[in-house]
């Protein structure tokens, strides 16, 4: 149930949630993919894929607190 003052900070924040939720998996998926790059010897996919996946971990610090190196 929405707060009726502010319904859309209810709705943004679920949204936020339930894409702070696919996070993991992304970061997963990203490093199978920067593993398989590598392994292939494709050293731009393996760079591409690597900064994806650092963009994910740092969107995942942001959502549950931590330290950034």
């Amino acid at each position: 149930m929405e707060d009726q003052a502010h319904p859309q900070t209810n709705t943004s924040s679920a949204v936020y949630l339930a894409s702070s939720r696919r996070r993991p998996r992304r970061a997963a998926e990203l490093y199978q993919r920067a593993v398989e790059a590598q392994r292939s010897g494709d050293w731009a996919r393996y760079g591409e894929e690597l900064s994806q996946l650092g963009e994910v971990l740092r969107q995942l610090q942001a959502v549950f607190g931590g330290r950034q190196p």
